[in-house]
């Protein structure tokens, strides 16, 4: 009959220390896809601003005369 006994200090730093470098590997990942994508979604965002700006602008000049 054996019982659960739990790790032994170096035991519990080595998997602390893996699970960090995992979670620093995972969070680098993420970063480094969120800079991808950050510049198109700028250029996106920017484009419809433009039109969301020039289309009521240019209804309201060929509407006055």
């Amino acid at each position: 009959m054996s019982q659960y006994q739990p790790g032994t200090w170096p035991d519990k730093l080595v998997g602390y220390c893996i699970s960090f470098l995992v979670g620093s590997i995972v969070l680098y990942a993420a970063i480094q896809l969120l800079t991808a994508i950050w510049s198109t979604l700028l250029l996106i965002l920017g484009g419809c601003l433009f039109v969301a700006v020039l289309v009521p602008a240019w209804r309201s000049r060929s509407q006055r005369w």
